[in-house]
């Protein structure tokens, strides 16, 4: 079995942001968004899958943008940056432990892969990813 990527790792192998494209190679000026909220935040910390590479306000700002997008939105950038870390019902699961069962699969926590695939169809995530490079 493999062994689990790190969040380190990770961030050195996604140098651009996700959302405008703006390239770091030092990854200075790059934040590792979490698709998760209250509860679900800490444990997200060590999910893959819910990892977004954003640059912060010193930059473009996208990762203040794209923390106030629903999820759908969010995992439909991440099923187009990081498709090979992406599990919706593994971000969806860490939601679900966190809320009163009688909010189950309410709100955001339920979302489904065609809402995510509809949010790229609809151009809801960012466009083909310039080449800009900052150093």
């Amino acid at each position: 079995m493999a062994k689990p990527i790190t969040r380190t790792q990770w961030n050195k192998q996604h140098p651009r942001c996700f959302h405008c494209g703006l390239h770091l190679p030092s990854g200075e000026g790059l934040e590792t968004h979490e698709i998760a909220r209250g509860a679900a935040r800490q444990r997200a910390l060590k999910e893959p899958a819910t990892w977004l590479r954003v640059c912060n306000g010193f930059w473009n700002g996208c990762h203040e943008l794209v923390s106030g997008w629903p999820i759908s939105r969010q995992l439909a950038l991440k099923k187009t940056r990081d498709p090979e870390n992406y599990d919706r019902i593994k971000v969806l699961r860490l939601f679900e432990t966190c809320v009163l069962p009688s909010e189950v699969g309410k709100g955001d926590r339920r979302v489904t892969e065609l809402e995510v695939d509809a949010c790229i169809r609809a151009g809801e995530v960012a466009g083909d990813l310039p080449s800009r490079t900052r150093t």
